[in-house]
């Protein structure tokens, strides 16, 4: 089968194209982790992503930084993940909140959801973590 022209060459563009953090998680899979409607709040596409449940009001955000970041800037409190990048840390706070930041394709990404009510009974840790891995798999 033959690419047209104009295919093959959007298709190289965005191979070069560096991923802005809105792009790295969009707001569909941001509607799939937080599990409900959201509201996308984001300042900064490039760099910051943030979007916020319409039902339980847990606020998801999305940071693309260079990997030298990833030991500038660490989270709180990390547990070392394995399997994501090339190399990661994860957290799970008492209230539900979670986060992950992982190396992969020359970035620090990190996510985090934090979850202002109580009735919000989703535990984010493990969804956060598929989408870190799904993420760590485009961009490597």
């Amino acid at each position: 089968m033959k690419i047209p022209g104009f295919m093959l060459l959007a298709a190289l563009l965005l191979g070069a194209h560096a991923a802005t953090a809105c792009e790295l998680l969009d707001p569909d899979a941001a509607k799939e982790l937080l599990g409900s409607e959201i509201m996308d709040v984001t300042d900064d596409a490039e760099r910051s992503c943030m979007f916020v449940s319409m039902t339980t009001s847990a606020i998801l955000t999305v940071q693309r930084d260079p990997a030298e970041f990833y030991d500038r800037l660490p989270i709180s409190t990390p547990h070392t993940v394995e399997d994501v990048g090339e190399k990661g840390r994860s957290h799970a706070s008492s209230s539900g909140g979670a986060s992950i930041q992982f190396v992969a394709g020359g970035y620090s990404i990190t996510m985090a959801v934090q979850k202002p009510q109580s009735a919000d009974t989703r535990d984010y840790a493990p969804l956060l973590l598929e989408a870190a891995r799904s993420i760590a798999n485009r961009l490597d």
